[in-house]
């Protein structure tokens, strides 16, 4: 992060060996993915408060948690990668989490969310070979 004297803010999840950031609201928070290990590690989700707090987060049972997006009520929208696929989640600012996927998907990718609760993606159907792009609106955000 660079602020407007053009000073740039490193940062790492603590104990992580891998830190990728995905996504950025217009508060400066951010999200993204890191590694606590090399190998066989699962990899978690964070949320970085322009304070400088990082939470760490996981979606349940799974191996991988892929934040892809940020809006400004601090939802989180990702994959996470389990057992039985790739599904799409939804983080509250409380840190409540909802897993989906459209009807059909054997793979779901959710790529950004607006301040509205928009959230697009794409997915795989279950035929595996052909990919389809997504909206979804959440009812529990405000305008």
């Amino acid at each position: 992060m660079r602020d407007s004297d053009g000073k740039v803010t490193t940062f790492n999840p603590p104990q992580s060996v891998l830190a990728y950031p995905t996504g950025i609201n217009t508060s400066g928070e951010i999200t993204g993915n890191f590694a606590a290990g090399m190998g066989q590690s699962p990899v978690y989700g964070f949320v970085r408060a322009r304070s400088g707090k990082i939470t760490a987060y996981h979606c349940a049972g799974a191996v991988g948690t892929f934040p892809a997006g940020i809006n400004d009520s601090s939802v989180t929208t990702g994959s996470c990668l389990s057992i039985s696929g790739t599904h799409g989640f939804i983080r509250t600012r409380d840190g409540e989490m909802t897993i989906f996927d459209p009807h059909g998907s054997t793979s779901t990718n959710p790529t950004a969310i607006n301040g509205r609760g928009t959230i697009t993606g794409s997915y795989y159907d279950s035929a595996g070979v052909r990919q389809h792009g997504f909206v979804l609106q959440l009812h529990h955000e405000r305008d």
